[in-house]
């Protein structure tokens, strides 16, 4: 290859940076997993697209799936997903529980929204560049929603005084069980 238009001729024995990450395996062959500006940088870890969008599309009901990095002043940057339906959307729970086994907890989305359609490039590939402009439909991902997590809390906190108590960690509230003193 000598280069491309308007670009200046490439030295012998010079690499084309395509911004592609793969890897060769033992075989030789190149496996391709995504683009380098394709990737999402979730606390230090990465997470491929193409990845999620694989398993969120072996959900029931969930048609289409397209996933993109989200800013975040905690995180860098956190997973989103802009879903399309089968028939009606899925509840929370229940795409949680889809994903518990099936991705580690840094690559679940942590935003989602669900679409009619998502866009394409003439060549029937999504159009990646198109997805952050969903970002405004986008709701937090959430296991329960605010009055059934009031509810739960209530009853957990009915027992007898200083059994649970809740800490804040990062992004999670993990419920702790003993004789410790309840801390706010």
């Amino acid at each position: 290859m000598s280069g491309y238009l308007g670009e200046p001729k490439l030295p012998a024995g010079a690499w084309f940076d395509t911004g592609d990450i793969g890897h060769l395996d033992d075989g030789g062959f190149l496996h391709v997993h995504a683009r380098r500006a394709d990737l999402i940088v979730t606390g230090g870890e990465n997470v491929y697209p193409a990845e999620v969008e694989r398993v969120l599309q072996m959900c029931p009901g969930i048609r289409e799936a397209g996933v993109f990095g989200l800013p975040d002043p905690t995180w860098g940057q956190v997973v989103a997903a802009a879903l399309v339906a089968d028939q009606s959307p899925l509840a929370d729970v229940d795409l949680l529980a889809f994903l518990h086994d099936r991705l580690a907890p840094y690559k679940r989305p942590r935003h989602v929204c669900f679409v009619p359609t998502l866009q394409h490039s003439a060549a029937g590939k999504l159009d990646r560049t198109a997805l952050p402009e969903l970002a405004p439909l986008l709701r937090p991902l959430r296991l329960f929603d605010p009055p059934q997590l009031i509810e739960v809390i209530g009853i957990a906190l009915d027992g007898p005084p200083a059994m649970f108590h809740y800490q804040r960690r990062r992004h999670r509230v993990a419920r702790c069980f003993g004789p410790e003193r309840i801390e706010t």
